[in-house]
């Protein structure tokens, strides 16, 4: 069966996918990106309200089946569209949610569910411990959790910045329940194919096959290394690997030529300039995609228990 089109969201947003404030949202500068306008009520994102409305619309039980991956009901989605989380929180009380960060609205949203567990990647911490904040150290390339148990996996603009990040995709697979569903951003290069920007090399020095490119971090002051540069080629990738994922939700914000491209030197001109001023949201800009990976048996056999083999 063909894997259903992505929804395209609207460039006005009526409201809050999180909290329900009346929109529009605006960007907190000129010429910031539109992909993090922020709500004022809750501090959401636009690329975590329109993971929020895929959520709502594609993995409430009983509104897309839990057991149909390819269950897409357009007339349901719509009536979820006009909720928010808050409203819909008590249809997701019964799922096992793990998420790959441990703050932020969608956080704060969730936290208080008695399924949610949260994490983050801590290099000094080991893998299942605590930090002295008592949040969760998960490295997603090893995850310790058991097999099949969570229902639902989220993560937001991480993966790219993973360097192996084929074998995080195969370690969130395998905690996935059948039925289970990862739901992700990354920043989109539209137009391009996957490239790998940077690797760690086997004396373990970093090697960078592209300039050197860090997004902000709010747990490290120097920034995240960005190793990924993802494309349209993304699905195909994972589908290599075993993984069946799709472009769920989609909000066109930007033309092409508006697009943020490092490729060029005058690009990579431009981005540190942007860095010295940290005017970073002035440079990334992206449009809005929310994708959707499902749990693959076929992935879950190949990946191993702790540390899967990347195919």
């Amino acid at each position: 069966m063909p894997a259903p089109s992505a929804r395209i969201f609207s460039l006005a947003e009526s409201s809050c996918s999180l909290c329900a404030r009346p929109g529009p949202f605006a960007p907190f500068a000129p010429g910031a990106s539109l992909r993090e306008t922020r709500c004022p009520g809750c501090g959401s994102s636009r690329r975590t309200r329109d993971l929020v409305r895929v959520l709502l619309e594609q993995c409430l039980p009983g509104r897309a089946s839990a057991r149909n991956p390819d269950c897409d009901r357009p007339e349901q989605g719509a009536a979820a569209r006009e909720r928010s989380l808050r409203e819909g929180l008590p249809e997701l009380a019964g799922l096992r949610i793990l998420e790959l960060q441990a703050q932020g609205p969608l956080h704060q949203c969730l936290r208080g569910l008695p399924g949610y567990q949260c994490s983050e990647y801590f290099a000094h911490i080991a893998p299942g411990q605590r930090s002295a904040g008592g949040v969760l150290c998960q490295d997603a390339t090893a995850l310790t959790f058991a097999d099949a148990s969570f229902d639902l996996v989220i993560s937001q603009d991480v993966l790219e910045h993973i360097e192996q990040v084929w074998l995080a995709f195969a370690q969130i697979q395998r905690v996935l329940a059948p039925g289970g569903r990862h739901l992700f951003t990354v920043p989109l290069h539209e137009g391009r194919n996957w490239a790998q920007r940077s690797r760690r090399a086997p004396g373990g020095y970093l090697e960078h096959m592209l300039p050197p490119v860090h997004h902000k971090d709010p747990l490290n002051p120097e920034g995240a290394l960005v190793f990924h540069d993802f494309g349209d080629d993304l699905p195909q990738l994972l589908a290599a690997r075993g993984i069946r994922a799709r472009l769920a939700g989609r909000a066109p914000l930007y033309p092409p030529d508006k697009l943020c491209c490092i490729a060029a030197e005058e690009d990579y001109e431009r981005y540190l300039k942007h860095r010295a001023q940290g005017s970073h949201a002035m440079f990334f800009l992206y449009n809005s995609n929310v994708f959707m990976a499902v749990a693959s048996r076929f992935s879950q056999e190949n990946s191993g228990s702790s540390r899967p083999k990347c195919p």
